[in-house]
């Protein structure tokens, strides 16, 4: 994917200092989503060292795959069932493909398709990933308490 195209937005911040808060009011506009905490960056990536920014083999493909659709069942780490996601397995594959069908693409197709609509800014809430946001062209907002 080249990172030019996630017009994405990523909120950090300390936990309780308002990150919350700040998703849900942009997450008013028509063409903003912000998704919940995926941990994307500081579980599933660094598990893929080297396979990053390349079109992904079969078996990496299924980890991420199961990865994000588990998401699509329940949030970060509250025991998610891929077979159990609110998304196609077939949709997420094919919008990650169609970016190029590397890690960061199935994390784009994975916002695109929480997003439930077709909005050019999307982005993930953070607390403690600062130092990850400038892997993908974004815009940053930290939050200080």
């Amino acid at each position: 994917m080249d990172g030019k195209k996630l017009n994405g937005i990523f909120i950090v911040g300390a936990s309780r200092s308002g990150t919350n808060l700040m998703r849900a009011i942009l997450n008013l506009h028509s063409i903003i989503n912000i998704t919940g905490e995926t941990h994307y960056f500081d579980d599933l990536r660094p598990k893929l060292k080297g396979k990053i920014q390349r079109p992904l083999a079969q078996q990496t493909i299924t980890q991420v795959e199961k990865y994000f659709l588990s998401l699509g069942h329940r949030t970060y780490d509250h025991g998610g069932n891929p077979n159990e996601s609110l998304f196609n397995v077939e949709d997420l594959r094919q919008i990650a493909h169609e970016e190029g069908g590397t890690a960061d693409d199935y994390f784009y197709a994975y916002c695109k398709l929480d997003s439930g609509v077709t909005t050019t800014n999307i982005g993930e809430r953070k607390h403690h990933d600062i130092f990850f946001a400038y892997l993908i062209y974004c815009r940053l907002i930290q939050i200080l308490r």
